[in-house]
């Protein structure tokens, strides 16, 4: 059994240690967990066990954020034809209104996935 004092000296290393833990959390945007803390701790000089992190994070409610999953925005149909390459990756137009392009660009946000279609059509010789 251990004697107050030394129960003492280990609530306040404890303590001390969950600052720092809370400190580094903080400076990672609460994406670091256990085993990224310890290596920021033991980068910095501080002798101490991931396990020990572990039980400080747990007992002080310090979670990680979990980044979401990248959602895949486009399934294939295996069955599906083909789109022909009419412009066979060549890009120059002869005159204006001759070739169109268009993409569809992803956005991630909070709130929700935003789809941005835009299409191009300018005679791309012109600009020089």
């Amino acid at each position: 059994m251990k004697s107050a004092p030394a129960r003492a000296a280990k609530q306040a290393a404890d303590a001390a240690l969950t600052r720092r833990i809370r400190k580094v959390h903080a400076e990672s945007g609460k994406t670091y967990g256990a085993k990224r803390i310890t290596a920021e701790l033991r980068a910095g000089g501080v002798v101490v066990n991931r396990k020990r992190v572990e039980r400080l994070m747990r007992q002080h409610a310090i979670q990680v954020r979990r980044l979401k999953r990248r959602h895949r925005t486009i399934i294939p149909d295996p069955a599906a034809q083909a789109v022909p390459d009419l412009l066979r990756r060549n890009f120059t137009a002869s005159a204006p209104n001759r070739a169109w392009v268009g993409d569809i660009t992803y956005l991630v946000r909070r709130e929700a996935l935003c789809r941005i279609p835009y299409a191009v059509g300018r005679n791309l010789e012109e600009r020089s």
